[in-house]
């Protein structure tokens, strides 16, 4: 993944030819798309979900295997814009879609309850969560050539997170259960990154970004976004 961001970079570096900072009073619009991480989207939650089910049934005791797997990261994408009051500083705000993930956990084996009678069979869970936000941060640009620039930005988001579970068993049908809510947030934006100037209207942004402590039923996720961007200078 380095050597790819330093060949982009190179490229970009050598086929353009003018400043890469925005000009004072000038609106621009971009849209991109990369790769999302949800840190603290784990495994346990969603075994918990699995034995809950299995408390609710009278299980007490298990014998078989059992397995449990989560996504940590999914494909996200932004629609961004801003003006330019001075040549290095910027208001922007942007639409941001984190992507899903999901996880699952299951059992497949002999289950028991207090008196010792038995059922042979599975019970799994599974779940899935999404992250979308409106942000809106001041962006500071810094040159470093006459054709790229440093930017580093910092602001607010409001975010909402689709979280939907669903745990069954093929052997207790009528105990099989679906929940789904929608957690509303808010808290600090902030990221870093490359502008690059390929001709007056036309950029390309490379960039890091990360909404803090993102809600999530009763739990919190920093979600990051490291993507790719075009963008058009009006």
């Amino acid at each position: 993944m380095k050597k790819t961001v330093k060949l982009l970079v190179a490229s970009i570096v050598a086929i353009s030819a003018s400043s890469a900072i925005a000009e004072p009073g000038k609106w621009y619009i971009g849209a991109g798309a990369g790769l999302s991480s949800y840190s603290d989207w784990s495994t346990s939650n969603i075994t918990d979900l699995r034995n809950e089910l299995g408390t609710r049934l009278g299980i007490v005791r298990f014998e078989g295997t059992q397995s449990a797997d989560a996504d940590d990261s999914a494909t996200g994408y932004k629609l961004f814009g801003g003006y330019s009051f001075h040549e290095n500083i910027a208001v922007e705000f942007s639409y941001i879609n984190m992507g899903q993930v999901d996880a699952n956990s299951s059992s497949s084996g002999t289950f028991y309850d207090a008196f010792d009678n038995f059922v042979v069979g599975d019970l799994s869970a599974t779940a899935s969560a999404k992250v979308e936000a409106i942000t809106l941060d001041v962006a500071l640009n810094y040159p470093i050539t006459s054709v790229a620039a440093v930017i580093v930005k910092g602001g607010i988001y409001g975010a909402d997170t689709k979280l939907a579970l669903d745990v069954s068993s093929s052997d207790f049908p009528d105990k099989n259960f679906t929940y789904s809510n929608t957690t509303g947030s808010s808290g600090l934006h902030y990221g870093i990154g490359m502008n690059f100037k390929v001709t007056d209207a036309i950029g390309i942004r490379a960039e890091w970004e990360r909404l803090y402590q993102v809600e999530a039923n009763s739990g919190e996720s920093d979600v990051d976004l490291l993507s790719a961007a075009l963008v058009y200078n009006f």
